[in-house]
């Protein structure tokens, strides 16, 4: 019977290691797309929090602080989360552990005297984990935002109402050692318990509505940058038109100074034809037609401020990307580039690396900068503007980051001294 005990007793957390996995791959990204990587890393946990509860016996508030520790540990190591959305996580599976815990001990106290309670402990610890297993179904049945990150106010609020309720449950718990509040500590664990489901299920139904309106919002700065795109486009058309219109009467012109041998002003002529703006300027610079476009109109922009542009390219005509979104991550990236190097004092310069690698996007768009413009937020991640009129500006970093979320990709920023960097990598679905 004791070998039966012992094997129960490293099955019961072992199923417990995988109903956390379960739990915190349904919430949180891994680093690491190898299941061999992630399940390693599982079994590893398994193996310390096993050598250490069979060493150290942790009750009460230290039990929980234990758990608290060493699943942040493990998912900072496992997850590309930061440390708010990974805290909260884990608060929430610890709160639905011990209130779970708690009803299960409070239930089999009702039915067994003290001198029991010893032999059917694993019995209840297999009940709790049962009950922990059942709501993260539950949860994963009706989850709808995917959200992964959080604004600081919904953080806190989340974090307040869930450690709120661990200290409720401890207090059940303590309050449940009186026999004649037996029943009524039961009710309120199961009360806590259900709470905690339904607030993070409104929580979930709220971050999703925030995150359609951050679509929404994305959506339109694609249709305006598509929009103008497609207006540049047809003034260009229709400038060609014209010239093609009055083609004759150009080479009429231009044969009349040749055989009169008047080769200055023949040159002049020439060079007042392939002057005027988007004629006879060479326009193909990948062979993408998006692409090209929204290059020529920002190095018209970019000669106006008298930077110098340095481009290698190697695209092909038709990438597996939606074009609005090409043009908010492109045009975006330029325009943090000029905006950032239009009024610095010395070399104004702009390198743009752009390509495609096995089937994946990858930008990277270099300018001159003044360092003293450019600050991150507290988090180190997200860039603020030292300008005054803060609406307009520092939108486009946060919509190439958001477009490029979309295709698992990612952003980074990198600065040294007076070079800023903003690479993207975009996936092919």
């Amino acid at each position: 019977m004791s070998e039966v005990r012992l094997v129960v007793a490293i099955l019961v957390p072992a199923i417990f290691t995988l109903i956390l996995k379960d739990f915190f791959d349904l919430f949180m990204t891994n680093r690491y797309e190898g299941k061999v990587k992630q399940y390693t890393i599982w079994m590893l946990y398994f193996l310390l929090d096993t050598a250490i509860s069979m060493n150290f016996k942790f009750v009460g508030v230290i039990s929980m602080l234990y758990s608290f520790i060493i699943l942040i540990i493990f998912c900072a190591v496992l997850y590309r989360e930061d440390i708010k959305y990974i805290t909260l996580t884990v608060l929430f599976i610890i709160c639905i552990g011990a209130a779970s815990e708690l009803i299960v001990a409070l239930g089999i106290r009702a039915f067994l005297n003290s001198s029991q309670l010893q032999q059917f402990s694993l019995f209840g610890s297999t009940c709790s984990k049962l009950i922990i297993l059942i709501i993260v179904r539950i949860v994963k049945l009706f989850r709808v935002s995917g959200i992964k990150r959080l604004d600081y106010m919904n953080w806190l609020a989340n974090v307040s109402m869930t450690a709120g309720s661990l200290y409720i449950v401890y207090n059940l718990y303590l309050l449940s050692l009186n026999e004649t509040k037996l029943l009524g500590s039961t009710m309120s664990s199961i009360i806590i318990l259900l709470l905690n489901v339904i607030c993070f299920k409104m929580f979930d139904k709220i971050a999703a509505d925030a995150e359609i309106k951050r679509k929404n919002d994305i959506y339109k700065q694609s249709i305006d940058i598509y929009k103008r795109e497609m207006e540049e486009r047809e003034e260009h058309n229709e400038k060609l038109r014209r010239f093609r219109h009055d083609i004759k009467n150009h080479l009429i012109a231009i044969e009349k100074l040749a055989l009169s041998k008047e080769y200055v002003r023949l040159r002049d002529y020439i060079h007042q034809l392939t002057d005027e703006k988007g004629v006879l300027q060479v326009t193909t610079i990948s062979g993408n037609a998006l692409i090209d476009g929204l290059l020529a109109d920002k190095f018209d922009v970019a000669r106006k401020y008298e930077i110098a542009v340095e481009y290698h390219i190697e695209i092909p005509t038709k990438l597996p990307f939606d074009d609005a979104d090409l043009c908010i991550i492109v045009g975006n990236a330029l325009d943090n580039a000029i905006d950032g190097t239009k009024d610095i004092e010395g070399a104004k310069k702009i390198e743009i690396s752009m390509g495609v690698k096995q089937g994946n996007f990858l930008l990277k768009v270099k300018n001159t900068f003044n360092p003293e413009l450019i600050k991150f937020d507290n988090n180190g991640k997200r860039l603020r503007t030292s300008k005054t009129d803060k609406s307009n500006h520092g939108m486009g970093i946060g919509l190439i980051e958001e477009t490029a979320l979309k295709y698992n990709g990612l952003m980074e920023i990198t600065m040294n001294e007076n070079i800023f960097c903003l690479s993207v990598l975009l996936y092919q679905n």
